[in-house]
């Protein structure tokens, strides 16, 4: 559905919120008994989407520094902790 809506130069977003309320309004009963693993499948997903959306060209030193320090952070307190 979304390559329909951007092949005939709508937002894609419009494709999938009617393909949600299709799904919803038609297949509720359905899609309620694996909502817990179609939820996760769509949290991946949306990773999935946002990480191969990144250029390295886009990242900076900064970046690298406010996402490995709090990382690191909380891996030396769990390790002071454990010891």
């Amino acid at each position: 559905v979304r390559t329909l809506f951007v092949s005939v130069k709508l937002p894609a977003s419009v494709g999938v919120i009617l393909t949600g309320f299709a799904f919803s309004y038609f297949i509720q009963v359905d899609i309620f008994v694996g909502r817990d693993l179609l939820q996760e499948l769509s949290f991946f997903l949306v990773l999935l989407t946002a990480g191969l959306e990144i250029s390295l060209a886009d990242l900076r030193a900064y970046l690298f520094v406010m996402a490995w320090l709090p990382c690191t952070t909380e891996l030396l307190a769990i390790t002071v902790y454990a010891v």
